[in-house]
């Protein structure tokens, strides 16, 4: 009788971490929770060029994949490197002819990029920002595992173009909301608007160039919000 009642005991506090573990819905995820979203068979591979930095974010990917459990892919490379691109998603060529288990997604995060956009680089960002620049990268790498061929390439064209780019970013977004991720979108935008705001560039040439190219790359705070509200999961999901 002792033993069971020890076995019960067993149970009831290991099926509770792991009931934990499942809840991924938070308005602010509490950083020490992530270890209870472990992977023991994840497929990603960091790999870090700029060697001056080394982080690791496997925990903060294992968590925001929870939202996307129906991805197909094969490997995902999470590349660390100086780019003037604060992030973006690059399949590699023989993703073109794979089929999507096959797959292998480059995941690419600048180390550096210049002193204004250095203030939004992942490593520059609280903890929820992080996790929200990355189910944004990861919504672009859920969107290209159901590509095609011809879709592929028309997605690399499309690149070239900075109205198609703001488009993809905009969609994209939006499918991240729909699955749940809102809040975490909400708290990059935050930061990002506080950081960028127009006070705090010491170059008009250069903001000249942000603007152009990249205001409005991300949506909106007050966006979010009003999507928050009103799309069904924030309300069908009870957020902690």
């Amino acid at each position: 009788m002792k033993v069971k009642r020890i076995l019960f005991l067993f149970l009831v506090i290991f099926g509770g971490f792991g009931l934990k573990a499942q809840y991924i819905y938070y308005k602010s995820m509490p950083e020490d929770s992530l270890i209870l979203f472990k992977d023991s068979v994840s497929k990603l591979q960091f790999i870090y060029k700029d060697t001056s930095y080394k982080k690791d974010y496997t925990l903060h990917f294992n968590y925001v994949m929870r939202f996307f459990t129906k991805i197909e892919y094969n490997k995902i490379k999470v590349i660390f490197k100086k780019s003037k691109r604060v992030t973006h998603v690059k399949p590699s060529f023989w993703c073109f002819f794979q089929a999507p288990e096959n797959r292998t997604y480059k995941v690419i995060f600048s180390t550096k990029s210049n002193p204004t956009l250095d203030s939004v680089l992942l490593h520059n960002l609280h903890f929820n920002s992080q996790l929200g620049m990355i189910a944004s990268e990861m919504g672009n790498v859920k969107e290209l595992s159901t590509d095609g061929f011809f879709n592929l390439v028309g997605w690399h064209f499309r690149q070239l173009s900075r109205r198609s780019r703001k488009k993809i970013d905009h969609d994209n977004d939006m499918k991240v909301l729909e699955i749940g991720c809102g809040y975490l979108l909400l708290a990059l935008s935050m930061e990002e608007e506080v950081k960028l705001h127009i006070d705090r560039w010491h170059n008009a040439r250069a903001y000249a160039h942000y603007f152009r190219h990249y205001q409005n790359h991300f949506m909106s705070a007050e966006a979010i919000k009003g999507y928050i509200k009103d799309m069904p999961v924030y309300v069908t999901h009870k957020y902690r």
